[in-house]
């Protein structure tokens, strides 16, 4: 009886630790065997699921009966996850579902429970481990797991073992498969991706203990554990894996304080690849130089070619089918690599699964005819194309219709093969946050704890489960791994395991409040915050079409080859200064060609990484982090950028924006640390700012009103300082020298000065661009009224402004003294130097005819960094009295700021969305209606849309847009001209026959005949 009691107790004690170590053992052995299905997919319910199940029970019971415990610092985030993924599941059936083509209630729910699943094992196995001495037990069950997976995986390669896999319907049914001597092993799991995610794991955890352990024999052990187990990875042919194996392996040997080994495991890493027949073949094929065909509609690819002159079958094998519509990377035009206009072309098309030509080709020769171009091109693999064309669009598609939320669990497809476009597309914004905020919050504890561990194979486990977590975060990119069920049990359970172990050595509590609190004013979490915010509310734009100018910087980008990228430099064309602009266009027309979606992506970081310079600068000049992260959110959503967002003729003025910041960042570090290092890399940044917009010809002045603002008016006699202000006044020097010789384009017209309304211009100009800056674009109407008034009658204006002038003067006058006073608060100071840094950013504009919100781009940072330094001693004055309330009231302002310039970007991309239609529709129809024409030829346009309310429609460019569609005739002489009435074009084209007219009637085009 005694005995009996003792085994009881026993078990009591135990159970759920072999229970975890039975699953680690388990779980990676037993082949991928379905019991019963779930309608409408071909996801199977396993024995693991049973397994799983009945020691959940019993962890239940424990837990009823208060002998175990959930307290560990990811219990919040992950209840909060599934309470985030039940709403979202809830939406999506109450509402999104009769939306949604192919989505199947109970697959949703299915997938909903699967993740719960997943994440319950991690509280299981944190409450099994009651002693550091069962590590010991958890890690001899999980090395022979292992075991059995590279004896099976080696026995698949060399012995015929059969394979179960589960990546199509047929396959998951559980039909033994035998494997090809050229097949991807993939052992005992699924498929090959899943082993190869499984295998990184693994041997992370084996090098750390390689690192970590002094025992030579069990050392030895762990060595040759981690060969076979590379070996095996290698059978898989996963070059992600790979790669990120190598990545983790590094990650611990920084962890372990031995980064001097790196060099070594990259020569092992390509040396075990090479030895490996096929993996290095694999590598090889990711990239491959081949012909494509251009549609010069949409400038989309179309699919590899050849030439209709060219041998059809020549370099046959070196092809491989790839899906049409693919992606490729295309190579710089040179003078040996021009790409060839043609109206006809051989495609070859894939023929049916299982379809073979007489001669045992899976494909066929097409010739089809219309306007292409083929150039050659660096062509992804197949493996990347679905990846390219099918999942990630796919994702962001569901990301699109409910960024908040998502479309729900399943409503994407069963694999994305990217695990955070995955949580994107399912969950919306606040699923993938609580989703990845459970790793980051594992990263925090780990961060603050290791250091705490006294027992060195406990530290040693717990690097090797830390550097594992960080491999399958990066393989996530490529790789649905976190739904991977083998996988994920294993992960969860290490993650429990470590955490518990972790706790036993941990003396200081755990708040993840006092640790987010402690990470908000993290650098780098603000720029994660801007990123995140920035990419939900832009998202929506990368979609939009070119507009406006494009096409004009796009037929620049098309005819350059690349020894013409000097002339960029020293050649203007008789049009804008702007090398970097044009090397922006000429880079991404290579990469993107006509998909714009490309464009914008890239315009977008430029402007959050523009934003983070704000929330950088904003520091060095309040030294306040909380005003800084406030001022960077304001400048990231003010509506006023839309100009330089979303219109890509614009991205020089993003390019200048962010190196003008940076220059005047580092002129300020420059100035605390009188460093030399930080004087070069602002003019460096200066130079880059000259060369991508002429808005930064305002920065000398900006240097020269900086060393005021710090007090060195007595410094500007010394020379040091007087050569660093020098420095940039001979940089802006040569710079209108190599301008004026380039023969840039001369203002005229709006974009002219005229001295009789230079005065006026000066403060109506100021004000205007304030009042957009507060008011949205929705002020330019009002300013437009009023200019329109005051212009009409020079003597009213004169009057308003002297007497303007003079309340200014009376205001000065009876502050006297009180302003150098009012100098020494920061907060003052900061409102001056915001008011005087505007107006030196704006000079160049005051004076011109006309506003337009891109000039102001850097100018903005001003109004961004005085509200948020209002808002900020409005919450101090609060504080005083009411603390919480204080926070609550600021967070509630800037929430609701923010929320309203989000809504005011939605509408305003909402005009250049339907004014890039505007332009797609309009070319597209020319093409249709012609599709050849005489040379040469006119065409009248009546009615040209200039702009959809702020959005370019056609200032210029039409022409340029044109070409695009016709640049396959090598007489290519089509004038384009816009016509005021219809009345003038009818008479024009009477007297030429080969004349067309087109017109626009509610920004619609159409043929008149």
């Amino acid at each position: 009886m005694l005995a009996l009691t003792k085994i009881i107790n026993w078990l009591d004690r135990n159970f759920l630790g072999l229970g975890i170590s039975f699953l680690l053992f388990f779980i990676p052995l037993y082949p991928k065997l379905p019991l019963f299905g779930v309608n409408h997919t071909w996801v199977y319910v396993r024995l693991e699921d049973f397994a799983i199940l009945l020691l959940g029970l019993c962890w239940l019971f424990l837990l009823i009966l208060k002998k175990i415990s959930v307290k560990t610092p990811l219990t919040i985030p992950i209840f909060l996850y599934w309470a985030i993924g039940a709403v979202s599941l809830l939406f999506t059936l109450y509402v999104t579902a009769p939306h949604l083509a192919n989505f199947f209630p109970n697959v949703a729910i299915f997938h909903y429970l699967r993740r719960i699943e997943y994440m319950t094992v991690f509280l299981i196995a944190f409450s099994s481990v009651r002693d550091v001495k069962q590590i010991r037990y958890f890690l001899i069950a999980l090395l022979l797991g292992l075991v059995g997976v590279i004896i099976y995986g080696f026995g698949q390669k060399y012995l015929g073992f059969p394979a179960f896999l589960t990546m199509n319907e047929e396959f998951a049914k559980g039909t033994p498969l035998r494997l090809g001597p050229s097949a991807r092993i993939s052992s005992t799991f699924g498929g090959q991706y899943d082993l190869a995610a499984y295998l990184v794991i693994l041997i992370t955890v084996c090098s750390s203990f390689i690192i970590g352990l002094k025992e030579r024999l069990i050392k030895i052990a762990f060595i040759v554990l981690t060969i076979f187990s590379l070996m095996l990875l290698l059978f898989t042919a996963s070059r992600v894996s790979f790669a990120v194996c190598l990545l983790t392996i590094a990650i611990v040997l920084v962890l372990h304080k031995k980064s001097a080994f790196i060099p070594l495991l990259v020569v092992t890493g390509i040396f075990l690849m090479l030895i490996v027949s096929g993996t290095s073949e694999r590598f090889a094929k990711t990239l491959r130089v081949q012909n494509i065909i251009i549609d010069a509609l949409t400038g989309k690819p179309i699919a590899t070619a050849q030439n209709i002159q060219t041998d059809p079958d020549k370099n046959d094998q070196a092809n491989e089918n790839l899906p049409e519509g693919t992606y490729f990377l295309a190579l710089p035009i040179s003078k040996t690599n021009q790409p060839i206009a043609t109206t006809t072309a051989l495609v070859k098309q894939s023929l049916p699964s299982g379809l073979k030509t007489p001669d045992g080709k899976g494909y066929i020769l097409t010739k089809i005819n219309g306007s292409f171009l083929i150039q050659k091109a660096l062509v992804y693999d197949i493996s990347f194309t679905t990846r390219l064309q099918g999942g990630w669009p796919r994702a962001l598609q569901a990301f699109g219709r409910n960024s908040v939320l998502g479309t729900g669990y399943s409503s994407i497809s069963l694999a994305t093969d990217n695990d955070y476009l995955r949580a994107l597309g399912e969950t919306g914004i606040l699923g993938f946050v609580s989703f990845f905020g459970i790793f980051c919050v594992f990263f925090l504890f780990i961060k603050k704890s290791i250091n705490s561990v006294t027992d060195q194979n406990i530290r040693t486990f717990v690097i090797g489960v830390t550097g594992a977590l960080v491999g399958l975060l990066v393989n996530a990119l490529m790789i649905d791994v976190f739904e991977a069920s083998k996988v994920a049990y294993i992960i969860w359970m290490l993650l429990g395991i470590s955490i518990a172990l972790l706790l036993k050595y941990t003396k200081k509590q755990f708040s993840l409040i006092r640790e987010i609190q402690n990470l908000i004013p993290s650098k780098w979490f603000a720029l994660l915050f801007f990123s995140v915010i920035g990419f939900t509310v832009f998202l929506s734009s990368l979609s939009n079409y070119f507009v406006g100018d494009d096409f004009t910087w796009l037929r620049w980008a098309a005819t350059t080859s690349v020894e013409g990228i000097l002339k960029y430099f020293t050649d203007a064309a008789g049009f804008f200064y702007r090398p970097i602009e044009k090397l922006f266009f000429l880079t991404n027309y290579f990469v993107f060609w006509l998909n714009p979606v490309g464009y914008h992506f890239l315009g977008l970081i430029i402007h959050i990484a523009t934003t983070w310079m704000v929330y950088l600068l904003t520091l060095k000049l309040t030294n306040t982090k909380l005003i800084a992260l406030i001022s960077g959110l304001f400048f990231l959503l003010l509506p006023m950028h839309h100009e330089s967002i979303f219109w890509s003729s614009s991205s020089g003025g993003l390019f200048a924006g962010l190196f003008f910041l940076i220059s005047v960042y580092f002129y300020i570090v420059n100035i605390q640390t009188n460093n030399k290092v930080n004087l070069f890399l602002s003019l460096t940044s200066f130079t880059l700012a000259l060369l991508s917009h002429e808005v930064a010809v305002t920065l000398p002045l900006v240097i020269l009103f900086l060393n005021i603002f710090y007090g060195r008016i007595i410094d500007l006699k010394r020379k040091r300082t007087q050569r660093e202000i020098l420095l940039f006044w001979l940089i802006l020097g040569f710079y209108f020298l190599i301008r004026w010789y380039s023969k840039a384009l001369t203002p005229s017209g709006d974009y002219s000065y005229n001295i009789l309304h230079l005065p006026f211009n000066f403060i109506g100009n100021y004000l205007g661009y304030w009042g957009i800056m507060i008011f949205s674009e929705r002020a330019i109407p009002v300013y437009d009224l009023i200019r329109r008034i005051l212009s009409q009658d020079l003597k009213v204006a004169l009057i308003l402004l002297t007497f303007a002038v003079g309340i200014v003067l009376v205001l000065i006058s009876l502050m006297k003294g009180k302003v150098i006073n009012l100098l020494t608060n920061l907060n003052t100071k900061i409102l001056f130097f915001s008011v005087i840094f505007s107006f030196i950013t704006l000079l160049p504009y005051l004076g011109l005819g006309n506003l337009a919100e891109r000039y102001g781009y850097i100018a903005s940072f001003s109004f961004s960094l005085i509200l948020a330094t209002l808002l900020y001693e409005f919450y101090n004055k609060i504080k005083l009295k009411h603390e919480r309330l204080s926070l609550l009231i600021l967070t509630s302002v800037v929430t609701v700021i923010s929320i309203f310039y989000a809504v005011e970007i939605n509408r305003i991309n909402g005009d250049w969305k339907n004014a890039g239609e505007i332009v797609k529709m309009t070319l597209s129809l020319v093409k249709q209606k012609h599709p050849n024409f005489s040379s040469p030829s006119e065409i009248y346009f009546v009615n040209i849309p200039i702009r959809l309310n702020r959005a370019w429609v056609f200032p210029v460019g039409l022409k340029d847009g044109i070409w695009f569609y016709y640049r396959d005739n090598p007489n290519f002489q089509i004038n384009v001209t816009g016509i005021g009435s219809l009345e003038e074009a009818t008479r024009l084209k009477g007297q030429n026959p080969n004349a067309y007219i087109f017109i626009f009637k509610d920004n619609k085009p159409e043929e008149v005949n």
